[in-house]
């Protein structure tokens, strides 16, 4: 089996029962901030010792991380980017002082599929998009990053520093729904093919479109 590997900066520290190999990092450094360097230097060295080790399959991983995928992986497709499951629990306690992103290595691009339903989640949560490419790919696709960010950036810019208070679904196939900010802000993202009319704001949203509304003071 696996072998546990403790590393600690002493052997009385309870971690050491549990441990088959053990490293120690000691800090004896007269103030009242621990420095961490000693076990950072030790994790960084392994860390660089591993992927020597096994470089073809690190090089291959990274690889991985920056290719452009043609087909949608299907749990992806149905929860990452479902809006009949995926819900705003990160952003509706986090979203006024973490800046959250499409995680690295898997950005609004990614899956060019769905890259246009990657914005429209974006623009919903208030989170800026992030993108990964070559130059031949830009030069290729430009157009469509243009059109990206001009989708996925403004509700971001708008409410950067803004806590999201409320989240709702607009409708029973939960193909429209609504973020508000705290700073009065609120968009309204439509998922389906479908046009969707708002009675609170007396407007019509467009197919696979966002809309942006300020609260009037």
């Amino acid at each position: 089996g696996a072998k546990v590997i403790a590393l600690t900066d002493s052997d009385m520290a309870p971690i050491t029962a549990f441990a088959d190999i053990k490293l120690f990092a000691r800090s004896d450094m007269a103030s009242f901030v621990d420095s961490l360097v000693a076990p950072l230097s030790i994790i960084n060295a392994l860390i660089v010792a591993l992927g020597r080790k096994n470089r073809v399959t690190v090089e291959n991983t990274f690889n991985d991380l920056e290719k452009i995928w043609d087909e949608v992986p299907p749990l992806v497709e149905k929860y990452q980017v479902g809006e009949k499951y995926r819900l705003p629990l990160f952003e509706l306690v986090y979203h006024g002082c973490v800046v959250s992103y499409w995680y690295w290595g898997d950005h609004n691009n990614k899956h060019p599929k769905v890259w246009e339903k990657r914005d429209l989640f974006n623009a919903l949560y208030g989170i800026p998009p992030m993108y990964g490419f070559t130059t031949q790919f830009l030069e290729e696709n430009r157009d469509q990053f243009i059109k990206s960010y001009q989708v996925a950036q403004p509700v971001s810019r708008l409410t950067g520093k803004a806590d999201m208070v409320d989240h709702q679904i607009l409708t029973k196939d939960r193909q429209v729904q609504r973020s508000v900010f705290s700073n009065g802000i609120s968009v309204i993202v439509n998922f389906s093919d479908a046009e969707y009319h708002d009675e609170t704001t007396n407007t019509t949203i467009p197919p696979k479109e966002s809309q942006i509304t300020k609260a009037v003071e």
